[in-house]
């Protein structure tokens, strides 16, 4: 018994030797974070044991190729300590280059000296500087007060993926007591090289990443909203979420403010961008369109969508399936070629709307088969859910409609409200009355472009029209033939149907010089345009020549 007690003592002397040897003599204190707004920092470094010679170094210096470079406050890096003391030292940044990229940047500050045996000591500590999204740091009375994520996709609302819909509200407020004009709130959304890839996004919101809120008043505050989808082809990773408040009127160096309580590393949230690893969400739908957006019965319609490999495994083939079950649409499409992860493929379906069709909007189901297997000819997996969009059907009751109107023939005239110019935009204004007795409803369409242009638009497919009552429908076109050009612009109310043929003159591309169109019929112009050309020229080296007599 006696002997283990011995056995414990000798054990604890061991283990506290060893623990003492292997402890480093010379300490560092932790220096808070360098940034545009506080270029300099202290740390502390003490000695436990005399030391001589200690030199500091910082391993990068500087951090970013051709940006901030870390010094000292004190040209003495060369200096002794004695056991039990301290030496404090500013570290300083220049910030003055540009190219100093958003995000956290970190270096090594090693401090190394030699104790009395001649033995080498050191002691390591990491410094970090942030630089934030507004380029002079945060000044001003501009505050941003809240910052609210909402993900409506399959991720979360840090964990984002491929082709979910993000909403990002931002809230923030004059601190101030005078008013402040030409305010902007912006996104950022970064990199791990600091590049700002925001533009990248599908933005819903028209002012996309940049919201222009324009004055607040003295303790006033503004919410702005973003809403974009984060694209198929987004490439996966961890990227770096900021955002800023900012004056146009005072400048951003006076007025800026990109801190928020909300975000996890105060100038900015850490989002990552993952594929999908559900087997069963491995396609995903996007762009899906119908041409025409409106159809009514008879009409042939046009469902184009971009495929994507939204998942972690390549596909050698993919089955896209097409299903209206109202509509009696049962199509599919194989895409053969390879479809690994990240890639796209467009597929379209056109069918035709039955005449028996109810006036509604009707569902149309996306879904794929993949994971094919050429042996047995099979697919192994399918979608787990549907991608739906719906098809509005307007105008196929024959005889008078659920709201009680009634069908006739309408009244058309057009006029060109634009230039007549290929790859111009054509707008005609088209005026649809109703000359019965009783309220109709008309159809609007167009018919006989399709061989000198593309249709973009027309403003209202569906015209209700009480007796007598005239609506204007614009027409938008994209020529692509020169010429005297026609079309035919329809008005169908059930059975009842009219036309009227409409003939535009579809001038050139304007000319490079003159502004005159390029064609056969302007060879005088292009000729007279040339002759001035070397009038010109002729002119130049005559007074040349005089000059130098």
């Amino acid at each position: 018994m006696k002997s283990q007690k011995i056995l414990t003592i000798f054990a604890s002397l061991f283990l506290f030797i060893f623990a003492v040897s292997f402890t480093s003599a010379l300490s560092i204190s932790a220096p808070s974070d360098l940034t545009r707004n506080n270029n300099q920092t202290s740390i502390i470094l003490t000695a436990s044991e005399n030391l001589t010679n200690i030199a500091l170094t910082f391993n990068p210096n500087p951090l970013i190729d051709g940006s901030a470079t870390l010094t000292f406050s004190t040209s003495d890096n060369n200096f002794n300590l004695n056991s039990g003391s301290s030496k404090t030292l500013n570290i300083l940044t220049d910030f003055s280059s540009e190219s100093f990229s958003f995000g956290k940047h970190t270096t090594t500050l090693t401090a190394s000296g030699t104790n009395s045996t001649g033995s080498a000591v050191s002691a390591t500590k990491t410094v970090t500087h942030l630089s934030s999204f507004c380029k002079s740091g945060t000044k001003g009375d501009l505050e941003i007060r809240n910052v609210d994520l909402n993900n409506e996709g399959d991720g979360g609302d840090e964990d984002w993926k491929l082709l979910d819909s993000v909403t990002i509200e931002v809230e923030v407020k004059n601190i101030g007591s005078d008013d402040i004009d030409d305010i902007f709130v912006e996104i950022g959304f970064f990199n791990s090289d600091g590049e700002n890839v925001v533009d990248d996004f599908d933005f819903e919101n028209t002012d996309e990443e940049e919201f222009d809120i324009g004055k607040i008043k003295d303790g006033d505050k503004e919410t702005v909203e973003f809403k974009f989808k984060v694209p198929a082809d987004f490439e996966d990773g961890t990227y770096m979420l900021a955002v800023k408040v900012y004056s146009d009127d005072l400048g951003e160096e006076n007025a800026c403010a990109d801190t928020a309580s909300d975000l996890d590393n105060d100038h900015f949230q850490s989002i990552d961008i993952e594929r999908e690893d559900d087997e069963g969400k491995f396609i995903g739908f996007d762009k899906i369109t119908f041409k025409p957006q409106e159809a009514t019965c008879g009409d042939t319609v046009t469902l184009t969508a971009d495929v994507f490999n939204v998942g972690d495994e390549d596909q050698d083939q993919v089955k896209v399936n097409l299903l209206s079950s109202s509509l009696n649409v049962d199509l599919s499409k194989e895409i053969r070629n390879d479809l690994d992860q990240g890639d796209k493929e467009s597929v379209s379906f056109a069918f035709v709307i039955p005449q028996n069709a109810e006036n509604k909007a009707h569902r149309f189901d996306l879904t794929s088969d993949y994971d094919y297997r050429s042996s047995s000819n099979t697919y192994r997996e399918s979608s787990d859910e549907e991608t739906s969009v719906t098809l509005n059907v307007i105008g196929c009751t024959s005889q008078g409609d659920s709201t009680g109107q009634q069908t006739g023939k309408a009244s058309i005239t057009a006029t060109l409200d634009s230039e007549a110019r290929i790859g111009e935009e054509l707008v005609i204004k088209a005026t649809i009355k109703n000359p019965q007795s009783a309220t109709a409803s008309f159809v609007i369409d167009a018919a006989g472009y399709e061989s000198w242009a593309t249709l973009n638009l027309i403003s209202q497919r569906l015209v209700s029209l009480n007796a007598g009552e005239e609506k204007e429908v614009i027409l938008r076109f994209t020529p692509t033939q020169s010429g005297q050009q026609s079309f035919a612009i329809t008005a169908q109310s059930g059975s009842n149907f009219e036309s009227r043929d409409v003939i535009v003159n579809i001038q050139p591309k304007a000319g490079f010089l003159t502004g005159a169109a390029i064609g056969s019929g302007n060879t005088l112009i292009w000729t007279i345009g040339i002759i001035n050309v070397v009038l010109i020229i002729l002119i130049i080296i005559v007074a040349v020549s005089l000059s130098r007599r």
